[in-house]
C-alpha cells in the first residue's frame, strides 16, 4: 500500500495545509512500481506532476536511494524535486537505537507489554480493573498493543498550488 498526503498552500495564504491524498494498492514495491503508481495517481486526478516540489518518506532505500530510489526516478521527470527523510520516522529510528542501550526503557517496555497481555486476554481481569477504578473514582483506560506498521510506505508530497 502507498499512502499519499499532500502539503500545500494557496498563493493568497501563508498557512500550509496537509490533506490525505489517497491509498494506492501496489502490485510491486520496487522504485519503478512506486514511480508508476504516483504518475498514474497524478494523471487520474489531473494534477500536474511538475507542481511536485518535495517528497518526504520513511527513509527506506527504495524511496531515497541516490541512484535508483523513487526520488531519483521522479527527478528525471521533475528535476526541481527535493527529498526529505520524514522527521517522525527519524525520531522513531533514534528512539529504537537509544532503547537498545537503556535497560530502564527495556524494562518499561516489558512491563507495559505484560500489563497489556494480562488485561487484553481476560474479561474477568478487565472487569476487576473497572471495579477497582470505580472505587477509586478514576476512569479506566483501554489497552492497546504497541505495533509497528510493516509493509506500508508513507509519503508526504509537497506541492505548490
Amino acid at each position: 500500500m502507498l499512502l499519499l498526503y499532500f502539503k500545500y498552500r494557496s498563493p493568497s495564504s501563508l498557512v500550509y495545509k496537509t490533506v490525505f491524498g489517497g491509498i494506492i494498492q501496489l502490485t510491486a514495491c520496487h522504485a519503478q512500481a512506486l514511480e508508476q503508481a504516483i504518475k498514474e495517481f497524478y494523471n487520474e486526478h489531473e494534477i500536474d506532476l511538475n507542481r511536485l516540489v518535495m517528497l518526504t518518506s520513511d527513509g527506506a532505500f527504495v524511496m531515497l536511494s541516490r541512484w535508483n530510489g523513487l526520488v531519483a526516478l521522479l527527478k528525471r521527470t521533475v528535476p526541481h524535486l527535493s527529498e526529505q527523510h520524514c522527521v517522525a520516522h527519524r525520531e522513531d529510528l533514534a528512539l529504537t537505537a537509544s532503547r537498545k542501550d537503556n535497560n530502564l526503557l527495556k524494562n518499561i517496555e516489558v512491563l507495559l507489554g505484560t500489563v497489556y497481555t494480562l488485561f487484553s486476554r481476560s474479561s474477568v481481569k478487565t472487569a476487576a480493573l473497572a471495579e477497582l477504578a470505580s472505587v477509586n473514582e478514576v476512569d479506566v483506560l483501554s489497552f492497546h498493543q504497541f505495533k509497528k506498521f510493516v509493509g506500508y510506505h508513507d509519503i508526504l508530497l509537497s506541492a505548490l498550488l
